[in-house]
């Protein structure tokens, strides 16, 4: 995670500070390679808790410069998943 982390960050030439430039959120890009890779076997719980865990890992400067969507999924988004059928990918 921190290597695509370091991937988009650049320093603003005007104010001379790092920012995250314009980029798909991180979970979304994580997420489609495991499950390019595993295919049907990605399970999406052990797959969110070990992305938080990877999350909360990062330098603590570095996650406010990152977009909501690249924050970890909320106790609710896990619980629709639960209730709601999943949605097939393929």
């Amino acid at each position: 995670m921190q290597n695509l982390v370091q991937e988009y960050r650049e320093v603003n030439p005007f104010t001379k500070t790092i920012c995250i430039r314009s980029h798909f959120s991180l979970y979304r890009d994580i997420s489609f390679v495991a499950i390019d890779h595993f295919k049907r076997n990605v399970d999406r719980e052990q797959f969110d808790r070990m992305y938080e865990s990877e999350f909360q890992k990062l330098p603590i400067r570095i996650s406010p410069l990152l977009d909501p969507p690249d924050q970890p999924p909320k106790a609710a988004v896990i619980a629709c998943r639960r209730i709601f059928m999943p949605l097939d990918i393929y």
